[in-house]
């Protein structure tokens, strides 16, 4: 698998220090490591879901409830409308947005209280 995924990369010109091979479980990850290096060359980086996440994912405080940082809350409403499918309008329409996150923080800081 590693040689045909080297094959591949080189036939769709994908620089293998930017690639990621994401794996179902981390029991793969040590052999699909092992099969790469014996490849030579450059090696994607080879994760699992869960060690992606825990690399490039944010640290969360747990002390940070909905009112801990009023910018934190504007960063997470923004993200979570941008998620919930919200980036037509709000790509479209920024002042809507900044109403729209206005509303997620006020309605989170109410269900706090």
């Amino acid at each position: 698998m590693a040689a045909q995924w080297q094959d591949w990369a080189a036939a769709e010109r994908v620089a293998p220090r930017d690639a990621v091979w994401l794996l179902p479980y981390s029991a793969l990850l040590a052999p699909a490591r092992q099969a790469l290096a014996e490849q030579g060359g450059w090696q994607p980086r080879v994760e699992t879901l869960a060690t992606l996440r825990a690399q490039i994912a944010p640290v969360s405080s747990p002390s940070s409830g909905p009112g801990a940082d009023a910018v934190l809350n504007r960063l997470r409403a923004t993200q979570w409308l941008r998620e919930a499918g919200a980036v037509g309008w709000a790509g479209q329409d920024a002042r809507a947005l900044r109403h729209g996150v206005d509303a997620l923080v006020r309605c989170a800081q109410a269900l706090q209280q």
